[in-house]
């Protein structure tokens, strides 16, 4: 039988509000964490994290619903053979999403999200380090026009083509301002098979510059290269363990707008107190304000190793892990007879969100057979050898 909203299911017309809570580690054939049919949801400090879904929406899974969060984490969720593995919105949700890092989360289309025919509007999110198998990376969209005001996209990775930013197909208009879109692979934002759709790029860092848009030349499409722009490296902190934050000597600091308005609507207005400085900055968090006193925002709260995504893979694999301190950390991989094959860290690293990628390589260099495997996380204190974490997970090499 179907199962829908591993942790909450919400049908009927029913009005939920969810505050400072975590739904974790549920799953669902549709909404791993939360599924929601003809309702209204409001959250806010909400984290939806390693949650799984069969079908669609691995966090979270909405159709016909309106969705407002605010101070929000999703991540490390994951749609197995669907879209959406943060969120997914479709047949005519809503979403506004303020202050939201959508981060490590995994699916077919959509790593990060997946909107169809869904009206969305980000503000101050971070769309980071998630993973499409097939299309977009960070989004994926049909017949959408989602805003994104002051919103960081990067290092999302689509493995089937150019789109690891966002892929939207047909009739689509999305708008950037105040945001940037850059990183590991290039953040290619892909638009198809829709007729005369439009494109607003104003005050944002774009990685490539127009050439980050990748166009369907049968598509007609229109894009309006605003003033303000850069293609710049935004010099974020330290994107390797999940903070996105720009530094202090970013070009992106105060080189964004605080009024703009585009054919009729305010995109932006942001009055002196929400910023410091002569503007403000580009991306996801505006320096300098008392929210930004916490150099690494959003730090995981348990030490976490997380199942490696794509599984089975070939021919490599991505193995996340959190940590809520700065920590000794070291991953090794084992073949089925416990025999070490590779080591793949051995240091220490600051507290946050960390990837990293097995080739299926023997540390010899060697390719290695299909198989069964594992891989162990071990953490020790920084500064001690004294042991705080130790997690196996299994994985399967297939040729």
């Amino acid at each position: 039988t179907e199962s829908n909203g591993g942790g909450i299911s919400a049908r009927e017309y029913s009005n939920l509000t969810l505050e400072n809570v975590i739904i974790q580690s549920n799953t669902g054939d549709w909404g791993g964490g939360i599924s929601l049919l003809d309702s209204r949801l409001t959250m806010e400090n909400v984290t939806l994290s390693e949650n799984e879904s069969v079908w669609a929406g691995g966090g979270l899974g909405s159709y016909r619903s309106v969705v407002s969060m605010v101070d929000c984490n999703i991540l490390s969720n994951s749609s197995s053979d669907g879209p959406g593995g943060g969120l997914q919105l479709g047949e005519f949700s809503q979403g506004v999403f303020d202050k939201v890092t959508v981060d490590g989360n995994s699916a077919r289309n959509g790593g990060g999200l997946t909107l169809e025919f869904a009206e969305t509007k980000f503000i101050d999110c971070s769309i980071t380090g998630n993973l499409a198998t097939d299309h977009g990376g960070g989004i994926y969209g049909y017949y959408t026009s989602p805003e994104f005001i002051n919103t960081t996209i990067a290092d999302n990775i689509a493995l089937a083509n150019e789109s690891n930013g966002f892929r939207l197909e047909g009739w689509t208009h999305p708008r950037f301002v105040n945001s940037i879109v850059w990183g590991t692979p290039d953040q290619n934002l892909q638009i198809t098979g829709g007729d005369s759709c439009t494109v607003l790029m104003a005050y944002s860092d774009i990685e490539n510059g127009e050439n980050a848009l990748i166009l369907d030349p049968e598509n007609n499409c229109t894009v309006t290269w605003g003033n303000g722009n850069l293609n710049t490296d935004p010099l974020f902190a330290n994107p390797d363990s999940g903070n996105y934050i720009i530094t202090s000597n970013s070009p992106c600091l105060n080189a964004g707008t605080a009024l703009f308005v585009w054919g009729g609507d305010t995109l932006v207005h942001l009055s002196e107190d929400e910023y410091v400085g002569s503007a403000p900055d580009m991306g996801a968090v505006q320096l300098g304000l008392p929210s930004d006193l916490d150099p690494v925002p959003n730090l995981p709260l348990t030490f976490q190793l997380y199942q490696n995504y794509p599984n089975p893979f070939n021919p490599s694999t991505t193995i996340s892990y959190s940590l809520p301190v700065q920590s000794n950390v070291e991953i090794v991989i084992y073949d089925i007879l416990g025999k070490e094959v590779n080591k793949l860290v051995s240091e220490v690293q600051q507290a946050g969100s960390h990837r990293i990628s097995w080739q299926g390589l023997h540390r010899s260099g060697k390719k290695m057979s299909t198989g069964l495997y594992f891989y162990r996380l071990n953490i020790h204190e920084a500064k001690s050898s004294r042991l705080l974490f130790t997690s196996v997970r299994k994985m399967i090499l297939i040729k």
